[in-house]
């Protein structure tokens, strides 16, 4: 959600979740085998208002650099990091419906597109579908 003007964003809410201090166990058993938190990849606990502190921090360099630069660096960088942009098999659940279907469309990750919405081919054959949110499920394991 976010409130403009002609050449400004006013306000922008956006929703970030992060497990912060969660043991393995404590997962639901629906995403056990696939949920992380910081304490089980770096093996201690964490102050939570020190991770959102890293993580505002962080919007904000990256807001600057948006801001004078504009997306072509933030999209390179999250192309350098990402690990599923190509080549997997997903599915596409949640706000992501295709075209009002209710269906939760599968495919192959092919890329982002100029505005940084993850391409899909369906497996359908039918046109690419251009995810700009949702949740994207990988369906093979790493």
């Amino acid at each position: 959600e976010a409130r403009t003007t002609a050449d400004a964003i006013r306000d922008l809410v956006i929703g970030v979740g992060v497990n912060v201090n969660h043991e393995a166990e404590e997962f639901p058993k629906g995403i056990a085998g696939r949920a992380s938190s910081l304490r089980i990849l770096a093996g201690r606990a964490f102050r939570r208002t020190d991770v959102a502190a890293e993580i505002l921090t962080r919007l904000d360099a990256w807001y600057t650099l948006w801001n004078r630069f504009g997306k072509a660096p933030l999209l390179a960088a999250y192309t350098a990091a990402a690990v599923d942009l190509a080549g997997h098999a997903v599915r596409v659940t949640g706000g992501a419906r295709h075209e009002g279907t209710g269906s939760e469309p599968t495919g192959t990750t092919a890329g982002l597109d100029a505005d940084g919405a993850l391409r899909v081919i369906p497996d359908d054959g039918g046109e690419v579908l251009v995810i700009r949110y949702g949740e994207v499920l990988r369906l093979e394991e790493p």
